[in-house]
């Protein structure tokens, strides 16, 4: 717990309000954003971004939908932790699915992307108000940090037994062969 507070104040030092502040007494937040789903993934001129869709009500007026007002939520909701944790997820995707990923993430990676739908106007098609809309390119570092932090599960290999997989394709064929002469 003590090291992802860390590694949020370590790789972003001039962010101070996306720092996390987890102790052993509030450590359960934690598990509220490992339970969690990325909503999207899509891929724009080569690169992948995450998004996640919010319905939280922050007022009534779409300037309570503003950078400012949806960084506040941001930092409140524990979303920039959530966000994180959803990049490590897409980085750990990308590092098995594309061969020359590892040493070049910045060239795959995109930002994470919160669209707050109430703070959305539906006539406002190209998001001229700017509002609803907070993307964050999270540095590589960082991902990369809390990648390590949370390690990887100890899998037991399975074997399939030649034999064994033999001798069911020997039966399956044998019954096939009966059913169709």
């Amino acid at each position: 717990i003590e090291r992802l507070t860390q590694a949020f104040k370590t790789h972003l030092p001039n962010d101070s309000d996306k720092h996390i502040e987890l102790t052993a007494t509030n450590a359960s937040h934690l598990y509220r954003y490992l339970r969690g789903e990325i909503d999207l993934v899509y891929q724009y001129d080569g690169k992948f971004y995450v998004v996640d869709y919010k319905s939280n009500f922050l007022g009534d007026n779409l300037s309570d939908y503003s950078s400012d007002r949806l960084a506040h939520a941001m930092s409140r909701a524990g979303y920039w932790l959530q966000a994180v944790i959803y990049q490590v997820a897409l980085h750990r995707f990308l590092k098995l699915r594309i061969d020359n990923y590892e040493g070049n993430e910045a060239n795959y990676l995109g930002a994470v992307e919160y669209v707050f739908l109430r703070g959305i106007a539906p006539q406002d098609i190209q998001n001229t108000l700017k509002t609803g809309l907070i993307s964050w390119n999270i540095p590589i570092k960082l991902v990369k940090a809390l990648d390590a932090i949370f390690g990887y599960p100890h899998l037991k290999p399975k074997f399939v037994y030649i034999t064994s997989l033999k001798s069911s394709l020997n039966q399956y064929y044998k019954t096939w062969n009966y059913a169709n002469n």
